[in-house]
């Protein structure tokens, strides 16, 4: 069966082939008038009236949805049978020309008769054997009537005739194909996006499966290990021996490492399943970053690391939700303390970018990232390469910042050379702290 868009175009070109044919049935009857006998003359155009409904009513059958294969194939074989009826008449009239009339006369028929194939060509071919019946049962009595015709010039001309049959039979087929092609390969891609949207929806499902576990489980694993941490402490206060106290110390602090580690987990499940509720307001900048850095100095003492002067104006202030951009500040901050080189430097600056967003900095001298590992940054759960090493963490600090960082409305990058360092930014947007917070967030909404 063919498809249903190639017999709706034979559809659509119906009502339009059938008033051109009519037109050229009476036009060819004007031609053909004064030579070929009357009688004949509107018999054959009767015919071709005839015939001409014929061809509606098949069509219709043809484009009818409640047929089955074989009943369509049976209707297909009417349609070019049809179709055949109406070329050869067609080439009848040829063939009357050829007996009747002048040379003048037969010329001009041909004319009409290749302008109503070539036409066709664009109104015929959805039904490829319907095409064909007509067109070689006009054209082929054509090159017959010329061949035969008393007149010299006519006769040299009917090889022309037969070239002009296979050029357009040939375009047509061609056409056909192509549109066969892309509608076979429209079909695919329906197909492939069908199955791409199922995958996806299956994937999203998976997804909030995965972030529902892993919220319950951290819920579930959190009770016992602040027992665990409670206990620990009490038993601190006992009077232990120094070996015993350096074990329940190495017991608390494996603890609270751990207690760290699922409450990343708990976060990053809530972002996952959107239940994240952010209190987006105007924050003054400078004031966040210096919070930020006075925790994080101790532990940039502790590997002799520099954190410079965190240059900003006091007055620059972004729309942010002030607890999730401390986090995102601090989790930067720690990594570029984390990763850095022994007695290396910290380097954090902010600046304007395009006047509606103010991107914040932070540099380090570490290792850098190599160049073959950079895409994965942002993935959860990737660690590259540290997975052995002495850097404690769950791989998913970097994942989580881009996630708040995207709900505030901002974006988050990097710069990374190995052996040299990287330098992580992220962009929010860029407030008045006058505005009112309403106001912001319509701004930033839009």
């Amino acid at each position: 069966m063919e498809p249903p868009e190639l017999l709706e175009q034979l559809k659509e070109n119906l009502y339009v082939s059938v008033a051109v044919s009519t037109t050229l049935v009476l036009v060819t009857a004007w031609v053909l008038f004064s030579t070929v006998p009357s009688h004949i003359l509107w018999a054959w155009a009767g015919i071709q009236i005839i015939l001409a409904v014929g061809r509606i009513v098949v069509v219709r059958k043809l484009i009818a949805n409640n047929t089955n294969r074989q009943q369509f194939r049976t209707v297909k074989m009417y349609y070019t049978a049809i179709m055949l009826f109406i070329g050869l008449s067609w080439g009848a009239a040829a063939i009357l020309a050829s007996l009747y009339s002048s040379e003048v006369t037969l010329i001009t028929l041909a004319l009409i008769l290749a302008g109503l194939t070539a036409g066709s060509v664009s109104t015929m071919t959805p039904v490829f054997s319907g095409f064909a019946a007509f067109f070689f049962g006009a054209t082929l009595p054509l090159f017959v009537a010329m061949f035969i015709s008393p007149y010299d010039d006519l006769v040299s001309m009917s090889p022309i005739v037969m070239l002009y049959t296979v050029i357009v039979f040939s375009s047509g087929h061609k056409l056909y194909s192509s549109i066969f092609d892309a509608l076979e390969l429209t079909h695919e891609l329906q197909r492939l996006n069908e199955v791409v949207v199922k995958e996806k929806n299956y994937a999203e499902q998976a997804n909030r499966a995965k972030s529902t576990f892993l919220s319950s489980m951290s819920h579930e694993v959190r009770t016992p290990l602040n027992a665990i941490l409670g206990f620990s402490q009490l038993l601190k206060m006992d009077d232990l021996n120094p070996q015993q106290s350096q074990n329940l110390e190495e017991i608390h602090i494996a603890g609270e490492h751990l207690l760290s580690l699922i409450n990343e987990v708990l976060d990053l499940s809530k972002v996952e399943s959107g239940d994240v509720d952010l209190n987006l307001q105007p924050v003054f900048i400078h004031e966040s970053m210096q919070r930020c850095i006075s925790m994080m100095k101790p532990l940039a003492d502790k590997q002799q690391i520099t954190l410079t002067k965190f240059d900003a104006e006091e007055n620059w202030c972004i729309q942010a939700d002030v607890k999730r951009v401390q986090q995102v500040f601090l989790n930067l901050l720690s990594n570029a303390i984390k990763y850095n080189k022994q007695a290396g430097e910290v380097t954090i600056f902010c600046e304007q970018v395009n006047d509606t967003f103010l991107r914040i900095s932070i540099k380090d001298t570490g290792f850098g990232i190599a160049k073959e590992k950079q895409d994965d940054v942002f993935s959860p759960f990737q660690r590259l390469g540290w997975e052995a090493g002495s850097v404690e963490g769950s791989g998913i600090g970097l994942f989580f910042t881009k996630k708040l960082i995207n709900l505030m409305g901002g974006n988050v990058g990097f710069e990374s050379k190995q052996g040299v360092g990287s330098t992580f930014w992220c962009e929010l947007p860029l407030v008045d702290a006058t505005t009112d917070i309403f106001t912001v967030e319509n701004t930033i909404n839009n």
